[in-house]
């Protein structure tokens, strides 16, 4: 994976290469980008393209003032031109070129842009609602594609490049389409995937770039071929490391999280812990308990024990001995199947870890949202997966933050927290908190990767 704010002489270029070329068995990677679409003034990202009619100047729609750090590329007919100069007026920009370009050349103009940021070095921006850029064929409902007929093939052409087809199963179409996107493109910018309804779908990179398909109907045995440029209303970019960005506590962990999940992966072959127990396994005969692989809460009936397809009782049929084993109340045959289930939402420990909270910051007495529900957020399921993992000499691989100054807002439970998102003191009870996004030192940060250096050694030496 390539950075534009990770280059060759930054000192921490090899490092943060080879760490975010390191990815896990569901194809994960280790290092994420933060996903952004907000641009400073002057600044802003930009792609557009523009068909001559024999004119040496372009005007662009929008303001670009040109910078070392963010220059504007243009290119005719796909080669790179050097332009005479640029300037900004009544909201758009005017480039020069040295010649006119060719009647009917086509002249691409991109600007990187310059993030927004915020005083922790992250990018800042209302990214919810944002859409993969898509496109309709004309021939829909004649649409036919089959990888295994010489007949039913389609090509696909974005920059001159072909893109590489990812092929979803109809079923999978059937849930929310943006979440299947997000879980089959990931990082990918050259791809490209067609829905049953003959809708495509490409990675926001090519958001208003001119692409090329042909591709097969069920009417005709000639192909058709279109020029086309897929669109979105918002978009997210997930092009950029953020080097200088501060991190915070929930980021931290589910860095330590993912490498664990590789650990095991790598190393052995059980399952990595997670908050979701969900296994099956054939019993031989005479079988009157089993382990679990992770931690449940015994006697709280929260535990799901299959029998064949057929759901146990609690208690009638089977107990719950302890918080990593189950006794069945009648011995199983060699033909018997069991399957047991167990979903964690919440913690045992964290008030924040499972429930939605707030922070209050006293300097500018402002609320602000904290989403910790397990289906709901971006960290709470990462901490829930490592909440039980225990070190040798008893202390947890996770650890929590004493809070004294809470309060409820709005039915929420609220910590009272500075400008840097620090909890206050206060006089009421202590409470513990995970507190995701409050920033760690470089003390919490060694100690974080002792603990973690310690629990390999205890897992795989």
């Amino acid at each position: 994976m390539a950075w534009l704010d990770v280059q060759p002489g930054d000192w921490f270029f090899k490092d943060v290469t080879e760490a975010s070329n390191i990815q896990d068995e569901d194809g994960g990677f280790l290092i994420a980008s933060i996903p952004y679409n907000a641009f400073e003034g002057g600044s802003p990202y930009l792609y557009t393209e523009i068909t001559s009619q024999g004119q040496s100047v372009f005007t662009l729609d929008v303001s670009i003032v040109p910078t070392s750090d963010n220059p504007l590329f243009v290119y005719i007919d796909g080669v790179q031109t050097v332009y005479k100069s640029v300037e900004q007026e009544g909201g758009q920009t005017k480039v020069t070129l040295y010649s006119p370009a060719r009647q009917g050349a086509v002249g691409s103009f991109i600007s990187l842009g310059t993030p927004s940021v915020d005083r922790f070095g992250k990018p800042y921006g209302d990214t919810s609602g944002a859409s993969y850029p898509s496109y309709t064929l004309s021939k829909a409902v004649n649409y036919k594609y089959d990888k295994f007929s010489r007949n039913l093939h389609e090509q696909v052409t974005a920059f001159g490049k072909l893109l590489r087809r990812i092929d979803i199963s109809d079923a999978d179409w059937a849930g929310n389409v943006q979440n299947l996107l997000e879980a089959k493109i990931k990082y990918n910018t050259d791809v490209y995937t067609i829905s049953p309804q003959g809708v495509m779908y490409v990675p926001y990179n090519l958001n208003n770039v001119t692409c090329s398909i042909t591709y097969s109907t069920t009417d005709s045995y000639a192909q058709t071929t279109e020029t086309f440029k897929p669109t979105s209303a918002k978009v997210l970019f997930l092009n950029r490391f953020f080097p200088n960005a501060q991190i915070n506590r929930a980021e931290a962990f589910i860095l330590v999280n993912k490498l664990m999940k590789i650990m095991y992966q790598r190393f052995t072959d059980v399952t990595p812990p997670s908050r979701v127990i969900d296994e099956t396994f054939t019993a031989y005969e005479g079988q009157v308990a089993f382990l679990t692989n992770g931690k449940y809460p015994s006697g709280k009936n929260e535990l799901k024990v299959w029998k064949n397809g057929t759901l146990l009782t609690y208690s009638a049929d089977y107990t719950e001995t302890s918080d990593y084993s189950v006794t069945l109340n009648s011995p199983l045959s060699s033909v018997d199947t069991i399957r047991y289930f167990y979903e964690r939402s919440k913690s045992d420990t964290l008030v924040d870890v499972g429930e939605d909270t707030k922070y209050y910051n006293t300097a500018t007495s402002s609320y602000i949202d904290v989403i910790g529900t397990a289906s709901g957020s971006w960290w709470a399921s990462h901490i829930l997966d490592l909440e039980n993992e225990v070190l040798s000499d008893g202390s947890k691989m996770v650890s929590g933050t004493p809070v004294t100054s809470t309060s409820t807002h709005e039915g929420q439970k609220v910590v009272h927290v500075d400008n840097d998102y620090n909890p206050i003191s206060g006089s009421g009870d202590t409470e513990t908190w995970f507190l995701p996004y409050t920033h760690i030192t470089r003390a919490e940060g060694a100690s974080i990767l002792n603990r973690f250096r310690k629990l390999c050694m205890d897992r795989f030496l």
